[in-house]
């Protein structure tokens, strides 16, 4: 989606229908276009009067240059006698669309050069004087009420090119962009072409398009503002499934990381509230509990007592007790029993107690994860499904039983290929996929699932998603002190802190149990002395902890070999990458020869030469590798 200049479009011509063109560009254009409406141009004439031009619609690319664009409305404009035509024969001001359009150009490259002579005299700033040998501008013809066959049979003037001429077919969103960049393609007799930095870009948005617009170009931090407003957009969007579910009371909903299933699960719940409905939520990480409980209280205060948000945990121990305090003490094979207990006499209450079961609406997320053995041998999901169901047949309610999943972050696959997903899945009547990423920026959705899809497959993502950033990589080798690991760490915070808060970052750890975690943990944390260098607080935690929540800023850290090779399948480095939604930093502790051996494992080349590995390594999971110096290559 771009970034429109008024964001609506507040009133129109009914007989021009320019609105058809805005919301065109406004849907079928990527956040790096700008588009100005009626975007005026004043200037002083040569005999010292003031006037001033309005552009129909004024499309800014920083890497593409400036287009103005002349629209018109009419299904017979004609050209006959030397003269354009509306379909009612009136002849068209300004000598026809095509002149108009190209001293539009012209009073935008003259602003250019007044602006920049300003800067440099007034600010004392040359480097704008003739920023309009850098800043390409084009111009452009939009018969928008024309098909492209109507436009072949005109007689186009010699001095008219076809090709700056749009049509009503070019008014598809999925035609926009290229419809446009063709005419930003267009060849200027002088060649120039659009060179311009991050001090030009802003100059040209503030001193030229829009100066009556304070600020209007973002800062670091408004630009962050901006993508996370598209990405709340797109989740509403995404929301739209549950129309389709409404009546369902029993259905699975699978989706890739990104695409907002816990979001469409919230609302799920919300809906129910709102009938009044008594609604149980769960899930299995108590941060993701906490945060939900939180988050969804603060959004609905009148409702927040009509939910229960519980970890299957807490929900299993009103019936069969907590776990004891020395539980991750004892032996493996003693934990496993005393939960395959626990989970039986639950399964055991719930049935014998069907009748009193205070829940008419059950929501299961992270579903994928009743998969664990002694959950599913249990069949806890199974009771619960059919308790609830049992509940709509016998009183005629609206009860239902919900379950969202990732059949990609299988967790058993960890240890065992074959396992299945849980039966409650497996044999539901009512299955759907959420197909379209809505968290992540294409960048970071195309690296985190590299690993997964391979096959040079790239996740499907929501339109109106923007580009963002390309995920860096920081290689440290493996035997790297801690304390230094943590200060490169630290470093890269730093940087990140330039556009970003503290409470947007979040760094998270591959390696959930070992000693590489807990020595970062204690470096980096607050309580540590990266803490009180980077003199912050900012979360750390594990990327299985941090299942089901995400953070504008991931940095991953303790990425080593074994999160890509083997039955693992870059598990790991799928559920960390995924939880960013704007800017993801790797550090992957790996050597030329730990690289060499993933690349080959996941390429077709059968061997890859060490020097280069580590760059091959970068392709392959769609990485920019950033040295520890700040520079990239």
């Amino acid at each position: 989606m771009s970034r429109m200049i008024p964001e609506t479009m507040l009133e129109f011509d009914p007989q021009g229908r320019e609105d058809l063109v805005f919301n065109a560009l406004k849907e079928g254009l990527d956040g790096e276009y700008w588009v100005f409406h009626s975007c005026a141009v004043n200037q002083t004439g040569a005999n010292g009067a003031f006037y001033e031009k309005e552009v129909d619609f004024v499309v800014y690319h920083r890497e593409k240059g400036i287009l103005c664009l002349e629209v018109k409305n009419g299904s017979g404009i004609s050209y006959y006698g030397g003269i354009w035509r509306y379909s009612s024969g009136q002849p068209m001001p300004h000598h026809g669309p095509f002149k108009q359009a190209q001293l539009e150009r012209i009073s935008i490259c003259n602003l250019l050069a007044k602006r920049g002579e300003e800067t440099a005299v007034l600010k004392g700033d040359e480097r704008f004087r003739n920023i309009g040998r850098r800043c390409k501008v084009v111009w452009g013809v939009w018969f928008h009420g024309m098909a492209q066959g109507d436009l072949d049979r005109i007689s186009f003037p010699p001095e008219t090119p076809r090709d700056r001429v749009l049509s009503m077919d070019d008014l598809d969103p999925s035609r926009v962009q290229m419809a446009v960049d063709r005419l930003f393609a267009s060849e200027m007799s002088h060649g120039l072409q659009t060179r311009l930095d991050d001090a030009d870009n802003e100059w040209v948005l503030n001193e030229v398009l829009a100066p009556h617009i304070p600020g209007l170009y973002p800062s670091k931090r408004s630009q962050v503002d901006f993508t996370e407003i598209v990405y709340k957009q797109l989740i509403q969007e995404q929301m739209r499934v549950l129309d389709f579910l409404d009546g369902q009371h029993s259905a699975v909903i699978n989706g890739m990381a990104g695409t907002g299933k816990t979001f469409v699960a919230l609302e799920r719940t919300r809906r129910c509230a709102m009938r009044g409905e008594r609604t149980l939520y769960l899930c299995f990480n108590t941060a993701l509990r906490d945060c939900l409980a939180a988050e969804f209280g603060n959004a609905n205060r009148e409702l927040a007592n009509k939910v229960d948000f519980k970890t299957l945990d807490d929900f299993v121990a009103t019936y069969a007790g907590a776990l004891p305090n020395d539980f991750q003490k004892l032996p493996k094979e003693k934990r496993a029993e005393l939960q395959s207990a626990r989970y039986a006499k639950a399964v055991q209450c719930i049935c014998s107690e069907a009748s009193q079961f205070p829940y008419p609406q059950v929501i299961v997320d992270e579903g994928q994860d009743c998969a664990i053995p002694h959950i599913e041998q249990s069949g806890i999901m199974d009771a619960l499904k059919d308790t609830v169901v049992a509940k709509k047949n016998k009183t005629g309610n609206a009860s239902s039983f919900f379950m969202f999943y990732d059949a990609f972050q299988l967790v058993s696959l960890r240890a065992n290929d074959t396992a299945e997903l849980p039966r409650v899945i497996r044999e539901a009547d009512c299955k759907l996929t959420l197909y379209k990423n809505c968290r992540n920026t294409h960048s970071i959705a195309n690296a985190a699932a590299s690993g997964i899809l391979g096959d040079g497959r790239y996740p499907e993502m929501a339109a109106g998603a923007l580009p963002g950033t390309k995920p860096q990589v920081v290689f440290i080798e493996p035997k790297t002190k801690s304390e230094d690991y943590a200060l490169a760490v630290g470093k890269r915070i730093g940087k990140l802190r330039e556009e970003f808060s503290a409470d947007d970052i979040v760094v998270l750890s591959c390696s959930p149990y070992g000693e590489g975690f807990s020595r970062l943990e204690k470096k980096l944390t607050p309580k540590g002395k990266g803490g009180r260098m980077f003199n912050q607080v900012y979360r750390f935690s594990t990327y299985r902890k941090f299942k089901g929540l995400d953070a504008p800023v991931v940095v991953l850290v303790d990425v080593d070999r074994s999160a890509f090779v083997g039955a693992h399948n870059a598990m790991p480095f799928y559920e960390g990458a995924s939880r960013a939604r704007q800017r993801l930093v790797v550090f992957a502790s790996m050597s030329d020869e730990d690289c060499a051996e993933i690349v080959a494992a996941y390429s077709i080349a059968k061997s890859v030469a060490h020097e280069c590995a580590k760059a091959k390594f970068a392709d392959i999971f769609h990485l920019v590798e950033e040295r520890t110096d700040g520079q990239t290559s």
